[in-house]
Parts: C-alpha cells; sequence; structure tokens
C-alpha cells in the first residue's frame, strides 16, 4: 500500500467514524425521548451527508473500497502534469462576529492528495516559519500561543498593545503574493509540489463542469489542508518584520496581537501591516482591529490614549497577570446546558406527557441523565469519581482530556469555572422546582430526590441503584473541579494533553 492509498483510507475511515458518531448520538437522543415520554415516537432516520451523493469521490464507503484505484489513477496523472483538481461541496458556518464563512469540501482522493503534499512541505520548511506562528502546526498550538503571552506580559506593569483582524482572508489573498513569497523565502519545493500548490489554489470554486472557473487568481480554498499551510506561507514575510522590530507577537491564523514597550516601534509594526495589507490584497477587519492602546493594570490609570486592563486572544481573556476563560465560550457553553436542561427535566412535564415511571422509588432518573449528559460535556469520558481521584493524587499520568473545560489548559485559575459552578446549579435547581410543581399540577405528589435538595447539595447527591443498590454518580460535575486536574496535568506534560491527535483536516 502506497502513501497515497494510505492517505485515502484514513480520510475515509475518519469520515466513517465522524458519521457513525452522529448516527450514535442520533439513536441514543431518540432512545431517551422515548423513556421521558408517554408518546413513543418512530425511529427517525439520520441522514447521510448530502455531499456523499453528489460524486463518488465524495462516499468514503466507496473511496475506501477502490482506493488503489483512485491513487493508481492520480499517480499517473500527476507523474504526466495533467492532475486536475475537482470542484469541491461549499457550505456556510456561522462566523462568532455574525456572518458566515464559507468552507469548502474537497473529494477524498483531492484532499488526500492536498493532505501529503502539506505534510511534506511542513517537514521540509517548518524551520523557515515563524516560530510565533501557532496555526496549522502539529509542534504548536493554540494554547502555547495564549501561554506565550501570558508570560510576556507579567513582567511587565504597561505596554503598548495593538491587536488585528484580517477580513476574508482564504477569500482575497492574491495567488501572485502567495507564489512571490514561496520565492522569497526560499521554500524547500520540487517542481511537483509548487505545480500542486498552483492546481489547489486554482481549483473550482464549486462542483460544476465547467473550467472557467478555476482561471481565478485570488483566494485559496477554506478547508484543504494545503491551504492550511500556503495561509502561513502569505503572512511569513510579515512575521519577519515583525521580528526584526523586536516587539513580542503572537499570531493565530489571521489573528495579529502585537505589544512592546516602545511606542515607536509597536508604530512602525502597525505601518507594516498596514503595508502588508496592501501588497496581498487582504482587508483589514475595521471592527475587529482597535488600533493601538495601553495595556496596564487595573486600577487603570489616566493616559494619553485608550487604556484597557484586558483583551480577548482566541477565546481567552488575557490580562497582565492572568488568563481566564473568554465570555463567548463560556456563553456558547452555557446555551449547551440550557439545551440539556430542558430537554431532560421541562419539555415532557410542559407538554404533559413525562412517563412517570422515571420517576419510581422517590428517584428522578431524569436527572441523573441529565447529570450524565452535563459530565460528559464537562469532563469529555471521564466519571465524577475518576475527577475526584485525579484532583487529590499527587501524580497524574499523561493522558488525552476531552470536555469543555480542556479546551482551556492554562487558565491562571478557576474563578471564571467556580462562577459557572455556581449558576449551573442555580440553572438546575430552578428547573428542578419548576418540573416539581408542573407534575404536582399534574397530580404527582410523591416525593422524589432530588428535588428538595438546596442549589449548593447538588454537588453531593447520593444515589443508589434500584437493581443492586449500588452507588450512581448524580453529582453535578463541577467545572472548578475539572479544571484543576487539567492544569495540574498541564504543569506535568505541557499543552499537549488538550490536543486532541489529528485524524484528518
Amino acid at each position: 500500500m502506497n502513501e497515497l492509498e494510505r492517505a485515502m483510507k484514513s480520510l475515509s475511515d475518519a469520515r466513517i467514524r465522524k458519521y457513525e458518531r452522529a448516527l450514535k448520538l442520533h439513536s441514543d437522543e431518540q432512545k431517551r425521548h422515548n423513556k421521558r415520554s408517554k408518546m413513543t415516537t418512530g425511529r427517525e432516520q439520520y441522514p447521510r451527508p448530502s455531499s456523499w451523493a453528489v460524486r463518488p469521490d465524495f462516499d468514503p464507503f466507496h473511496v475506501r473500497s477502490r482506493a488503489h484505484v483512485y491513487s493508481h489513477a492520480i499517480q499517473k496523472a500527476i507523474a504526466s502534469g495533467s492532475y486536475v483538481v475537482r470542484g469541491p461541496v461549499n457550505f456556510e458556518v456561522e462566523k462568532p462576529g455574525g456572518g458566515t464563512r464559507q468552507i469548502t469540501s474537497f473529494g477524498i482522493p483531492d484532499e488526500a492528495v492536498s493532505r501529503n503534499t502539506y505534510a511534506g512541505l511542513m517537514n521540509k520548511n517548518r524551520a523557515l516559519l515563524s516560530s510565533r506562528s501557532y496555526a496549522y502546526r502539529n509542534d504548536l498550538n493554540v494554547f502555547d500561543a495564549i501561554d506565550y503571552v501570558s508570560r510576556e506580559w507579567r513582567v511587565n506593569s504597561r505596554l503598548y498593545l495593538a491587536e488585528f483582524d484580517l477580513n476574508d482572508y482564504f477569500g482575497s489573498i492574491r495567488h501572485e503574493y502567495i507564489m512571490k513569497s514561496i520565492k522569497d523565502l526560499r521554500l524547500y519545493m520540487t517542481v511537483r509540489e509548487k505545480q500542486l500548490c498552483e492546481r489547489f489554489m486554482r481549483a473550482p470554486r464549486i462542483e460544476s463542469p465547467d473550467v472557467s472557473l478555476r482561471t481565478t487568481a485570488v483566494g485559496v480554498p477554506q478547508g484543504t489542508s494545503l491551504s492550511l499551510l500556503l495561509a502561513n506561507v502569505a503572512l511569513t514575510p510579515l512575521d519577519r518584520q515583525l521580528e526584526r522590530l523586536q516587539i513580542g507577537f503572537a499570531r493565530f491564523s489571521d489573528d495579529l496581537l502585537m505589544w512592546g514597550t516602545n511606542y515607536d516601534a509597536i508604530s512602525r509594526a502597525v505601518d507594516h501591516v498596514h503595508a502588508w495589507s496592501e501588497a496581498s490584497g487582504v482587508q483589514l477587519s475595521i471592527d475587529k482591529s482597535p488600533g493601538i492602546r495601553i495595556m496596564t493594570r487595573s486600577p487603570l490609570p489616566s493616559a494619553e490614549m485608550r487604556v484597557v486592563e484586558s483583551t480577548q486572544f482566541l477565546s481567552h481573556t488575557v490580562t497582565m497577570r492572568s488568563v481566564d476563560v473568554g465570555p463567548k465560550p463560556l456563553a456558547d457553553l452555557k446555551s449547551r446546558v440550557r439545551v440539556l436542561i430542558y430537554a431532560n427535566l421541562l419539555r415532557e412535564v410542559v407538554h404533559s406527557s413525562q412517563d412517570l415511571s422515571r420517576l419510581k422509588d422517590g428517584t428522578d432518573r431524569d436527572y441523573v441523565t441529565l447529570v450524565s449528559q452535563l459530565r460528559r460535556l464537562l469532563y469529555g469520558a471521564l466519571s465524577e469519581s475518576q475527577v475526584r481521584r485525579l484532583s487529590r493524587t499527587p501524580y497524574i499520568p499523561r493522558i488525552y482530556y476531552s470536555g469543555k473545560v480542556a479546551n482551556h489548559p492554562i487558565l491562571s485559575g478557576s474563578q471564571a469555572w467556580q462562577e459557572f459552578d455556581q449558576w449551573l446549579a442555580q440553572q438546575v435547581w430552578l428547573a428542578l422546582r419548576k418540573r416539581k410543581l408542573l407534575l404536582q399540577r399534574q397530580g404527582f405528589n410523591e416525593p422524589c430526590v432530588p428535588w428538595d435538595c438546596r442549589p449548593q447539595d447538588l454537588y453531593e447527591v447520593r444515589l443508589f441503584s434500584s437493581i443492586d443498590k449500588s452507588p450512581v454518580d448524580a453529582q453535578l460535575p463541577s467545572a472548578a473541579r475539572m479544571s484543576k486536574v487539567i492544569r495540574r496535568s498541564t504543569a506535568l506534560h505541557g499543552t499537549k494533553i488538550a490536543e486532541k491527535p489529528a485524524e484528518a483536516y
């Protein structure tokens, strides 16, 4: 099995696993709903991804079974110079600040070519890229960027700060500028690799037989592995100019944060950013680029320009002395929690369809299901007993952590998570109280655990199985406790503990 065939099978397996996980979650939710409700619904078929029907090369089952055929044909086409990238399927993804971002999904054989080309070029040219560029690399990640910024700022009490965000970077970068950057940086690249880069840059924007769509000289498809390398290459000249100014900076894709104690150096750095924008064709996002400000510790002193004590960078709130969870991930997490609370505790009682067998023996089994889902959301694969044990043990083994809390492994403390725990207990307690009142109006007047608990007691609820009397994990999960485990594990093993091993882009 050659390298290209192996990549196709790996990509196919990854897409099949993703589909099967979604299928399992859909089936499990249907089963949970039928247990909660007196009105049982039939099994609703979970649809296959619509892109699989566009062409056979989008169907992972088909590609996996014929990977050797695709591999032979593509290698022959690449060797003869006749290889052509087929059109992708486009879909929209909502952006945090509003609007949408277009993501392209190429056929599995084309993505395998892109992935192998990206891996080969990255291995040869990693040392030529800036060490302060943290996106799309297997040696650095987003947590390293936050850690670097935090450590650099701690030694200062006042800094000049400049932030910039690029508007539609992947859609507006000029091909001419990318190729010029490749030449100026003298990247290690064969003629065949250069041809493949050009073919993917000029790939059709949609799945269509119209070849004329490939003549555009602006933008790279966002959604294929090779575009990640090209994105870093095009910004490397700017990185080099910032390094020569001897200022601090960190860049993750098109998010750029710069700082220093010398106003003149920061001012020249801003000029370099604007000059790069003109040369590359990429416009700056005015709403997300506030310009130069003074970063200082509270209380905020009077100053000649706008003074701030914190900034938002890569979903974190960063100050001169601390790193905390940003407001956007917290808001998203709370929204997800509200959905789980309503689905498990309120939806059926609001519609008078609650199956009362879920409340027999004085135990609210829907509450137990809710706790299990919340634990999965916050802890990932860990149980409550495992998290409590890891929080007490002097040594934590190196394992991969999933769950929402693990997305923030380098926080200075757990203040945000402690406040979240208080909010979580309050929300669940309010839902339980409303659930009890609605069921009483419907004629159910028996006591049930944990309806009469106080909010803080929900973190210590003890229940036992009605079958074998074994203890059941019914305590609300604690984000602050999990954060303590994550921070200690990060101190022992580094930020890789929170980075999922890559299967495919």
